[in-house]
């Protein structure tokens, strides 16, 4: 390719600032004007082209379909203005190898993009520029300039939210946002450059993200900025480890995870199901993951998700389903409370099925709790001095993040 394109720079809200980086494939990055705060809201946008997930799940994936809403809207002239400052700004812009990867795997979608444009029509170079663009930077929520602007990291500092329901963590009330928004998770010093995730769940091995990021940007991600213990194997460092054997078996859990999430997304298996494959792939786990493994995590959140499911549809909780919400979310607290800091929105909703189940089961199995976690909730006392610390922590961090009414 020949030269590329001069950066554009985007106007960004008053606390951040798009500035340029020539270590990057988009040659920009957004950096705090000022300290900013847990739970302050850095950018808040209406999306320019917005995606409402479920929308055309049975037709085009959501790049595709994004593409074919900039090239029949009624302003495309606008639209694709305003994506002017966008990577790759222009097709030069892409090394050689990542032009001709892109060009392999977006063949087919290009082709059918040109025809199916509005008049007057587009050259082919600028339908492809414009798929990649969406391919690089679109959300969940749909096409937004400003949240295009940030970089990913495994583990950012900050964490996006598309437009739809909110709901206020202490009093339950729920809103409407038509807003898509970066929120930090942890304070930000001035100059510091900020980061979101473009890969969900977080919870992922580093191949799992690797793969994925690989897949969709055509180039590497940097090396991992998780603790160590959060990627490692047991016995790695004995004599005859087997590491690709290891990996590849972790890989299979992962994408026993990843289908089974996928299957629950779409009403396509019971929680009760899920369950009990996930109890399943735990115990496989634990024979070759550290206990803070990320994919460890993953499992825990999906076991407490499903868990949960199940008990809200019985009259009487089960103490055992109950018990395991205990154990799994006060797993995720040991693994995930130091890496996200102290001040994480996870980290409150962590507390919160703590403290909820540790209320339960003194109520309602005491002897079951005593029994189960004799070290942590091996008493009356030990139970309910670790109820009130996670109830007054989820308050404090849930009020970093509540819209008051």
């Amino acid at each position: 390719m020949s030269a590329s394109s001069s950066v554009m720079f985007v106007e960004m809200d008053e606390s951040c600032e798009v500035r340029e980086r020539t270590d990057v494939g988009g040659r920009r990055g957004v950096f705090a004007t000022r300290d900013i705060s847990p739970g302050e809201v850095v950018v808040a946008e209406a999306p320019l082209v917005p995606y409402l997930s479920g929308k055309s799940e049975t037709e085009d994936h959501v790049h595709i379909f994004l593409a074919k809403e900039v090239l029949r809207h009624q302003d495309r002239d606008s639209v694709l203005e305003q994506m002017k400052p966008l990577y790759p700004q222009s097709m030069d812009d892409l090394e050689e190898s990542v032009y001709k990867r892109a060009k392999k795997v977006h063949a087919d979608s290009v082709d059918t993009l040109v025809d199916y444009q509005n008049e007057p029509k587009l050259e082919e170079k600028d339908v492809f520029c414009l798929l990649l663009k969406i391919c690089f930077n679109a959300f969940e929520g749909g096409i937004c300039i400003k949240k295009s602007m940030f970089n990913h990291r495994c583990l950012p500092n900050c964490m996006t939210f598309s437009p739809g329901e909110r709901v206020n963590g202490q009093t339950g009330q729920k809103t409407y946002s038509k807003m898509s928004e970066v929120v930090a998770t942890r304070a930000i010093k001035q100059g510091e450059e900020i980061f979101i995730s473009y890969l969900y769940p977080l919870e992922q091995s580093f191949a799992a993200r690797s793969k994925k990021f690989e897949a969709q940007h055509f180039c590497n991600l940097n090396e991992s900025p998780w603790p160590v213990e959060m990627e490692s194997f047991l016995f790695e460092d004995q004599e005859g480890f087997d590491r690709e054997a290891v990996v590849e078996d972790m890989g299979y859990i992962e994408q026993s995870c990843e289908k089974l999430d996928e299957m629950l997304e779409g009403n396509q298996v019971s929680h009760k199901f899920a369950l009990k494959q996930l109890k399943s792939e735990k115990v496989e786990a634990e024979q070759i993951l550290h206990p803070h493994h990320l994919v460890m995590c993953r499992i825990n959140n999906m076991i407490v998700r499903s868990a949960h499911e199940i008990a809200s549809s019985q009259k009487n909780p089960n103490p055992a389903l109950i018990a395991l919400i205990l154990r799994c979310s006060s797993e995720l607290q040991d693994s995930l409370g130091k890496a996200l800091g102290s001040d994480h929105c996870d980290l409150a909703r962590i507390l919160c099925d703590i403290q909820v189940a540790l209320e339960f089961m003194m109520q309602a199995a005491p002897e079951l709790l005593y029994a189960s976690f004799p070290e942590k909730y091996g008493s009356w006392q030990k139970a309910s001095k670790a109820e009130y610390a996670c109830q007054k922590e989820f308050k404090r961090i849930s009020s970093l993040y509540d819209t008051k009414p």
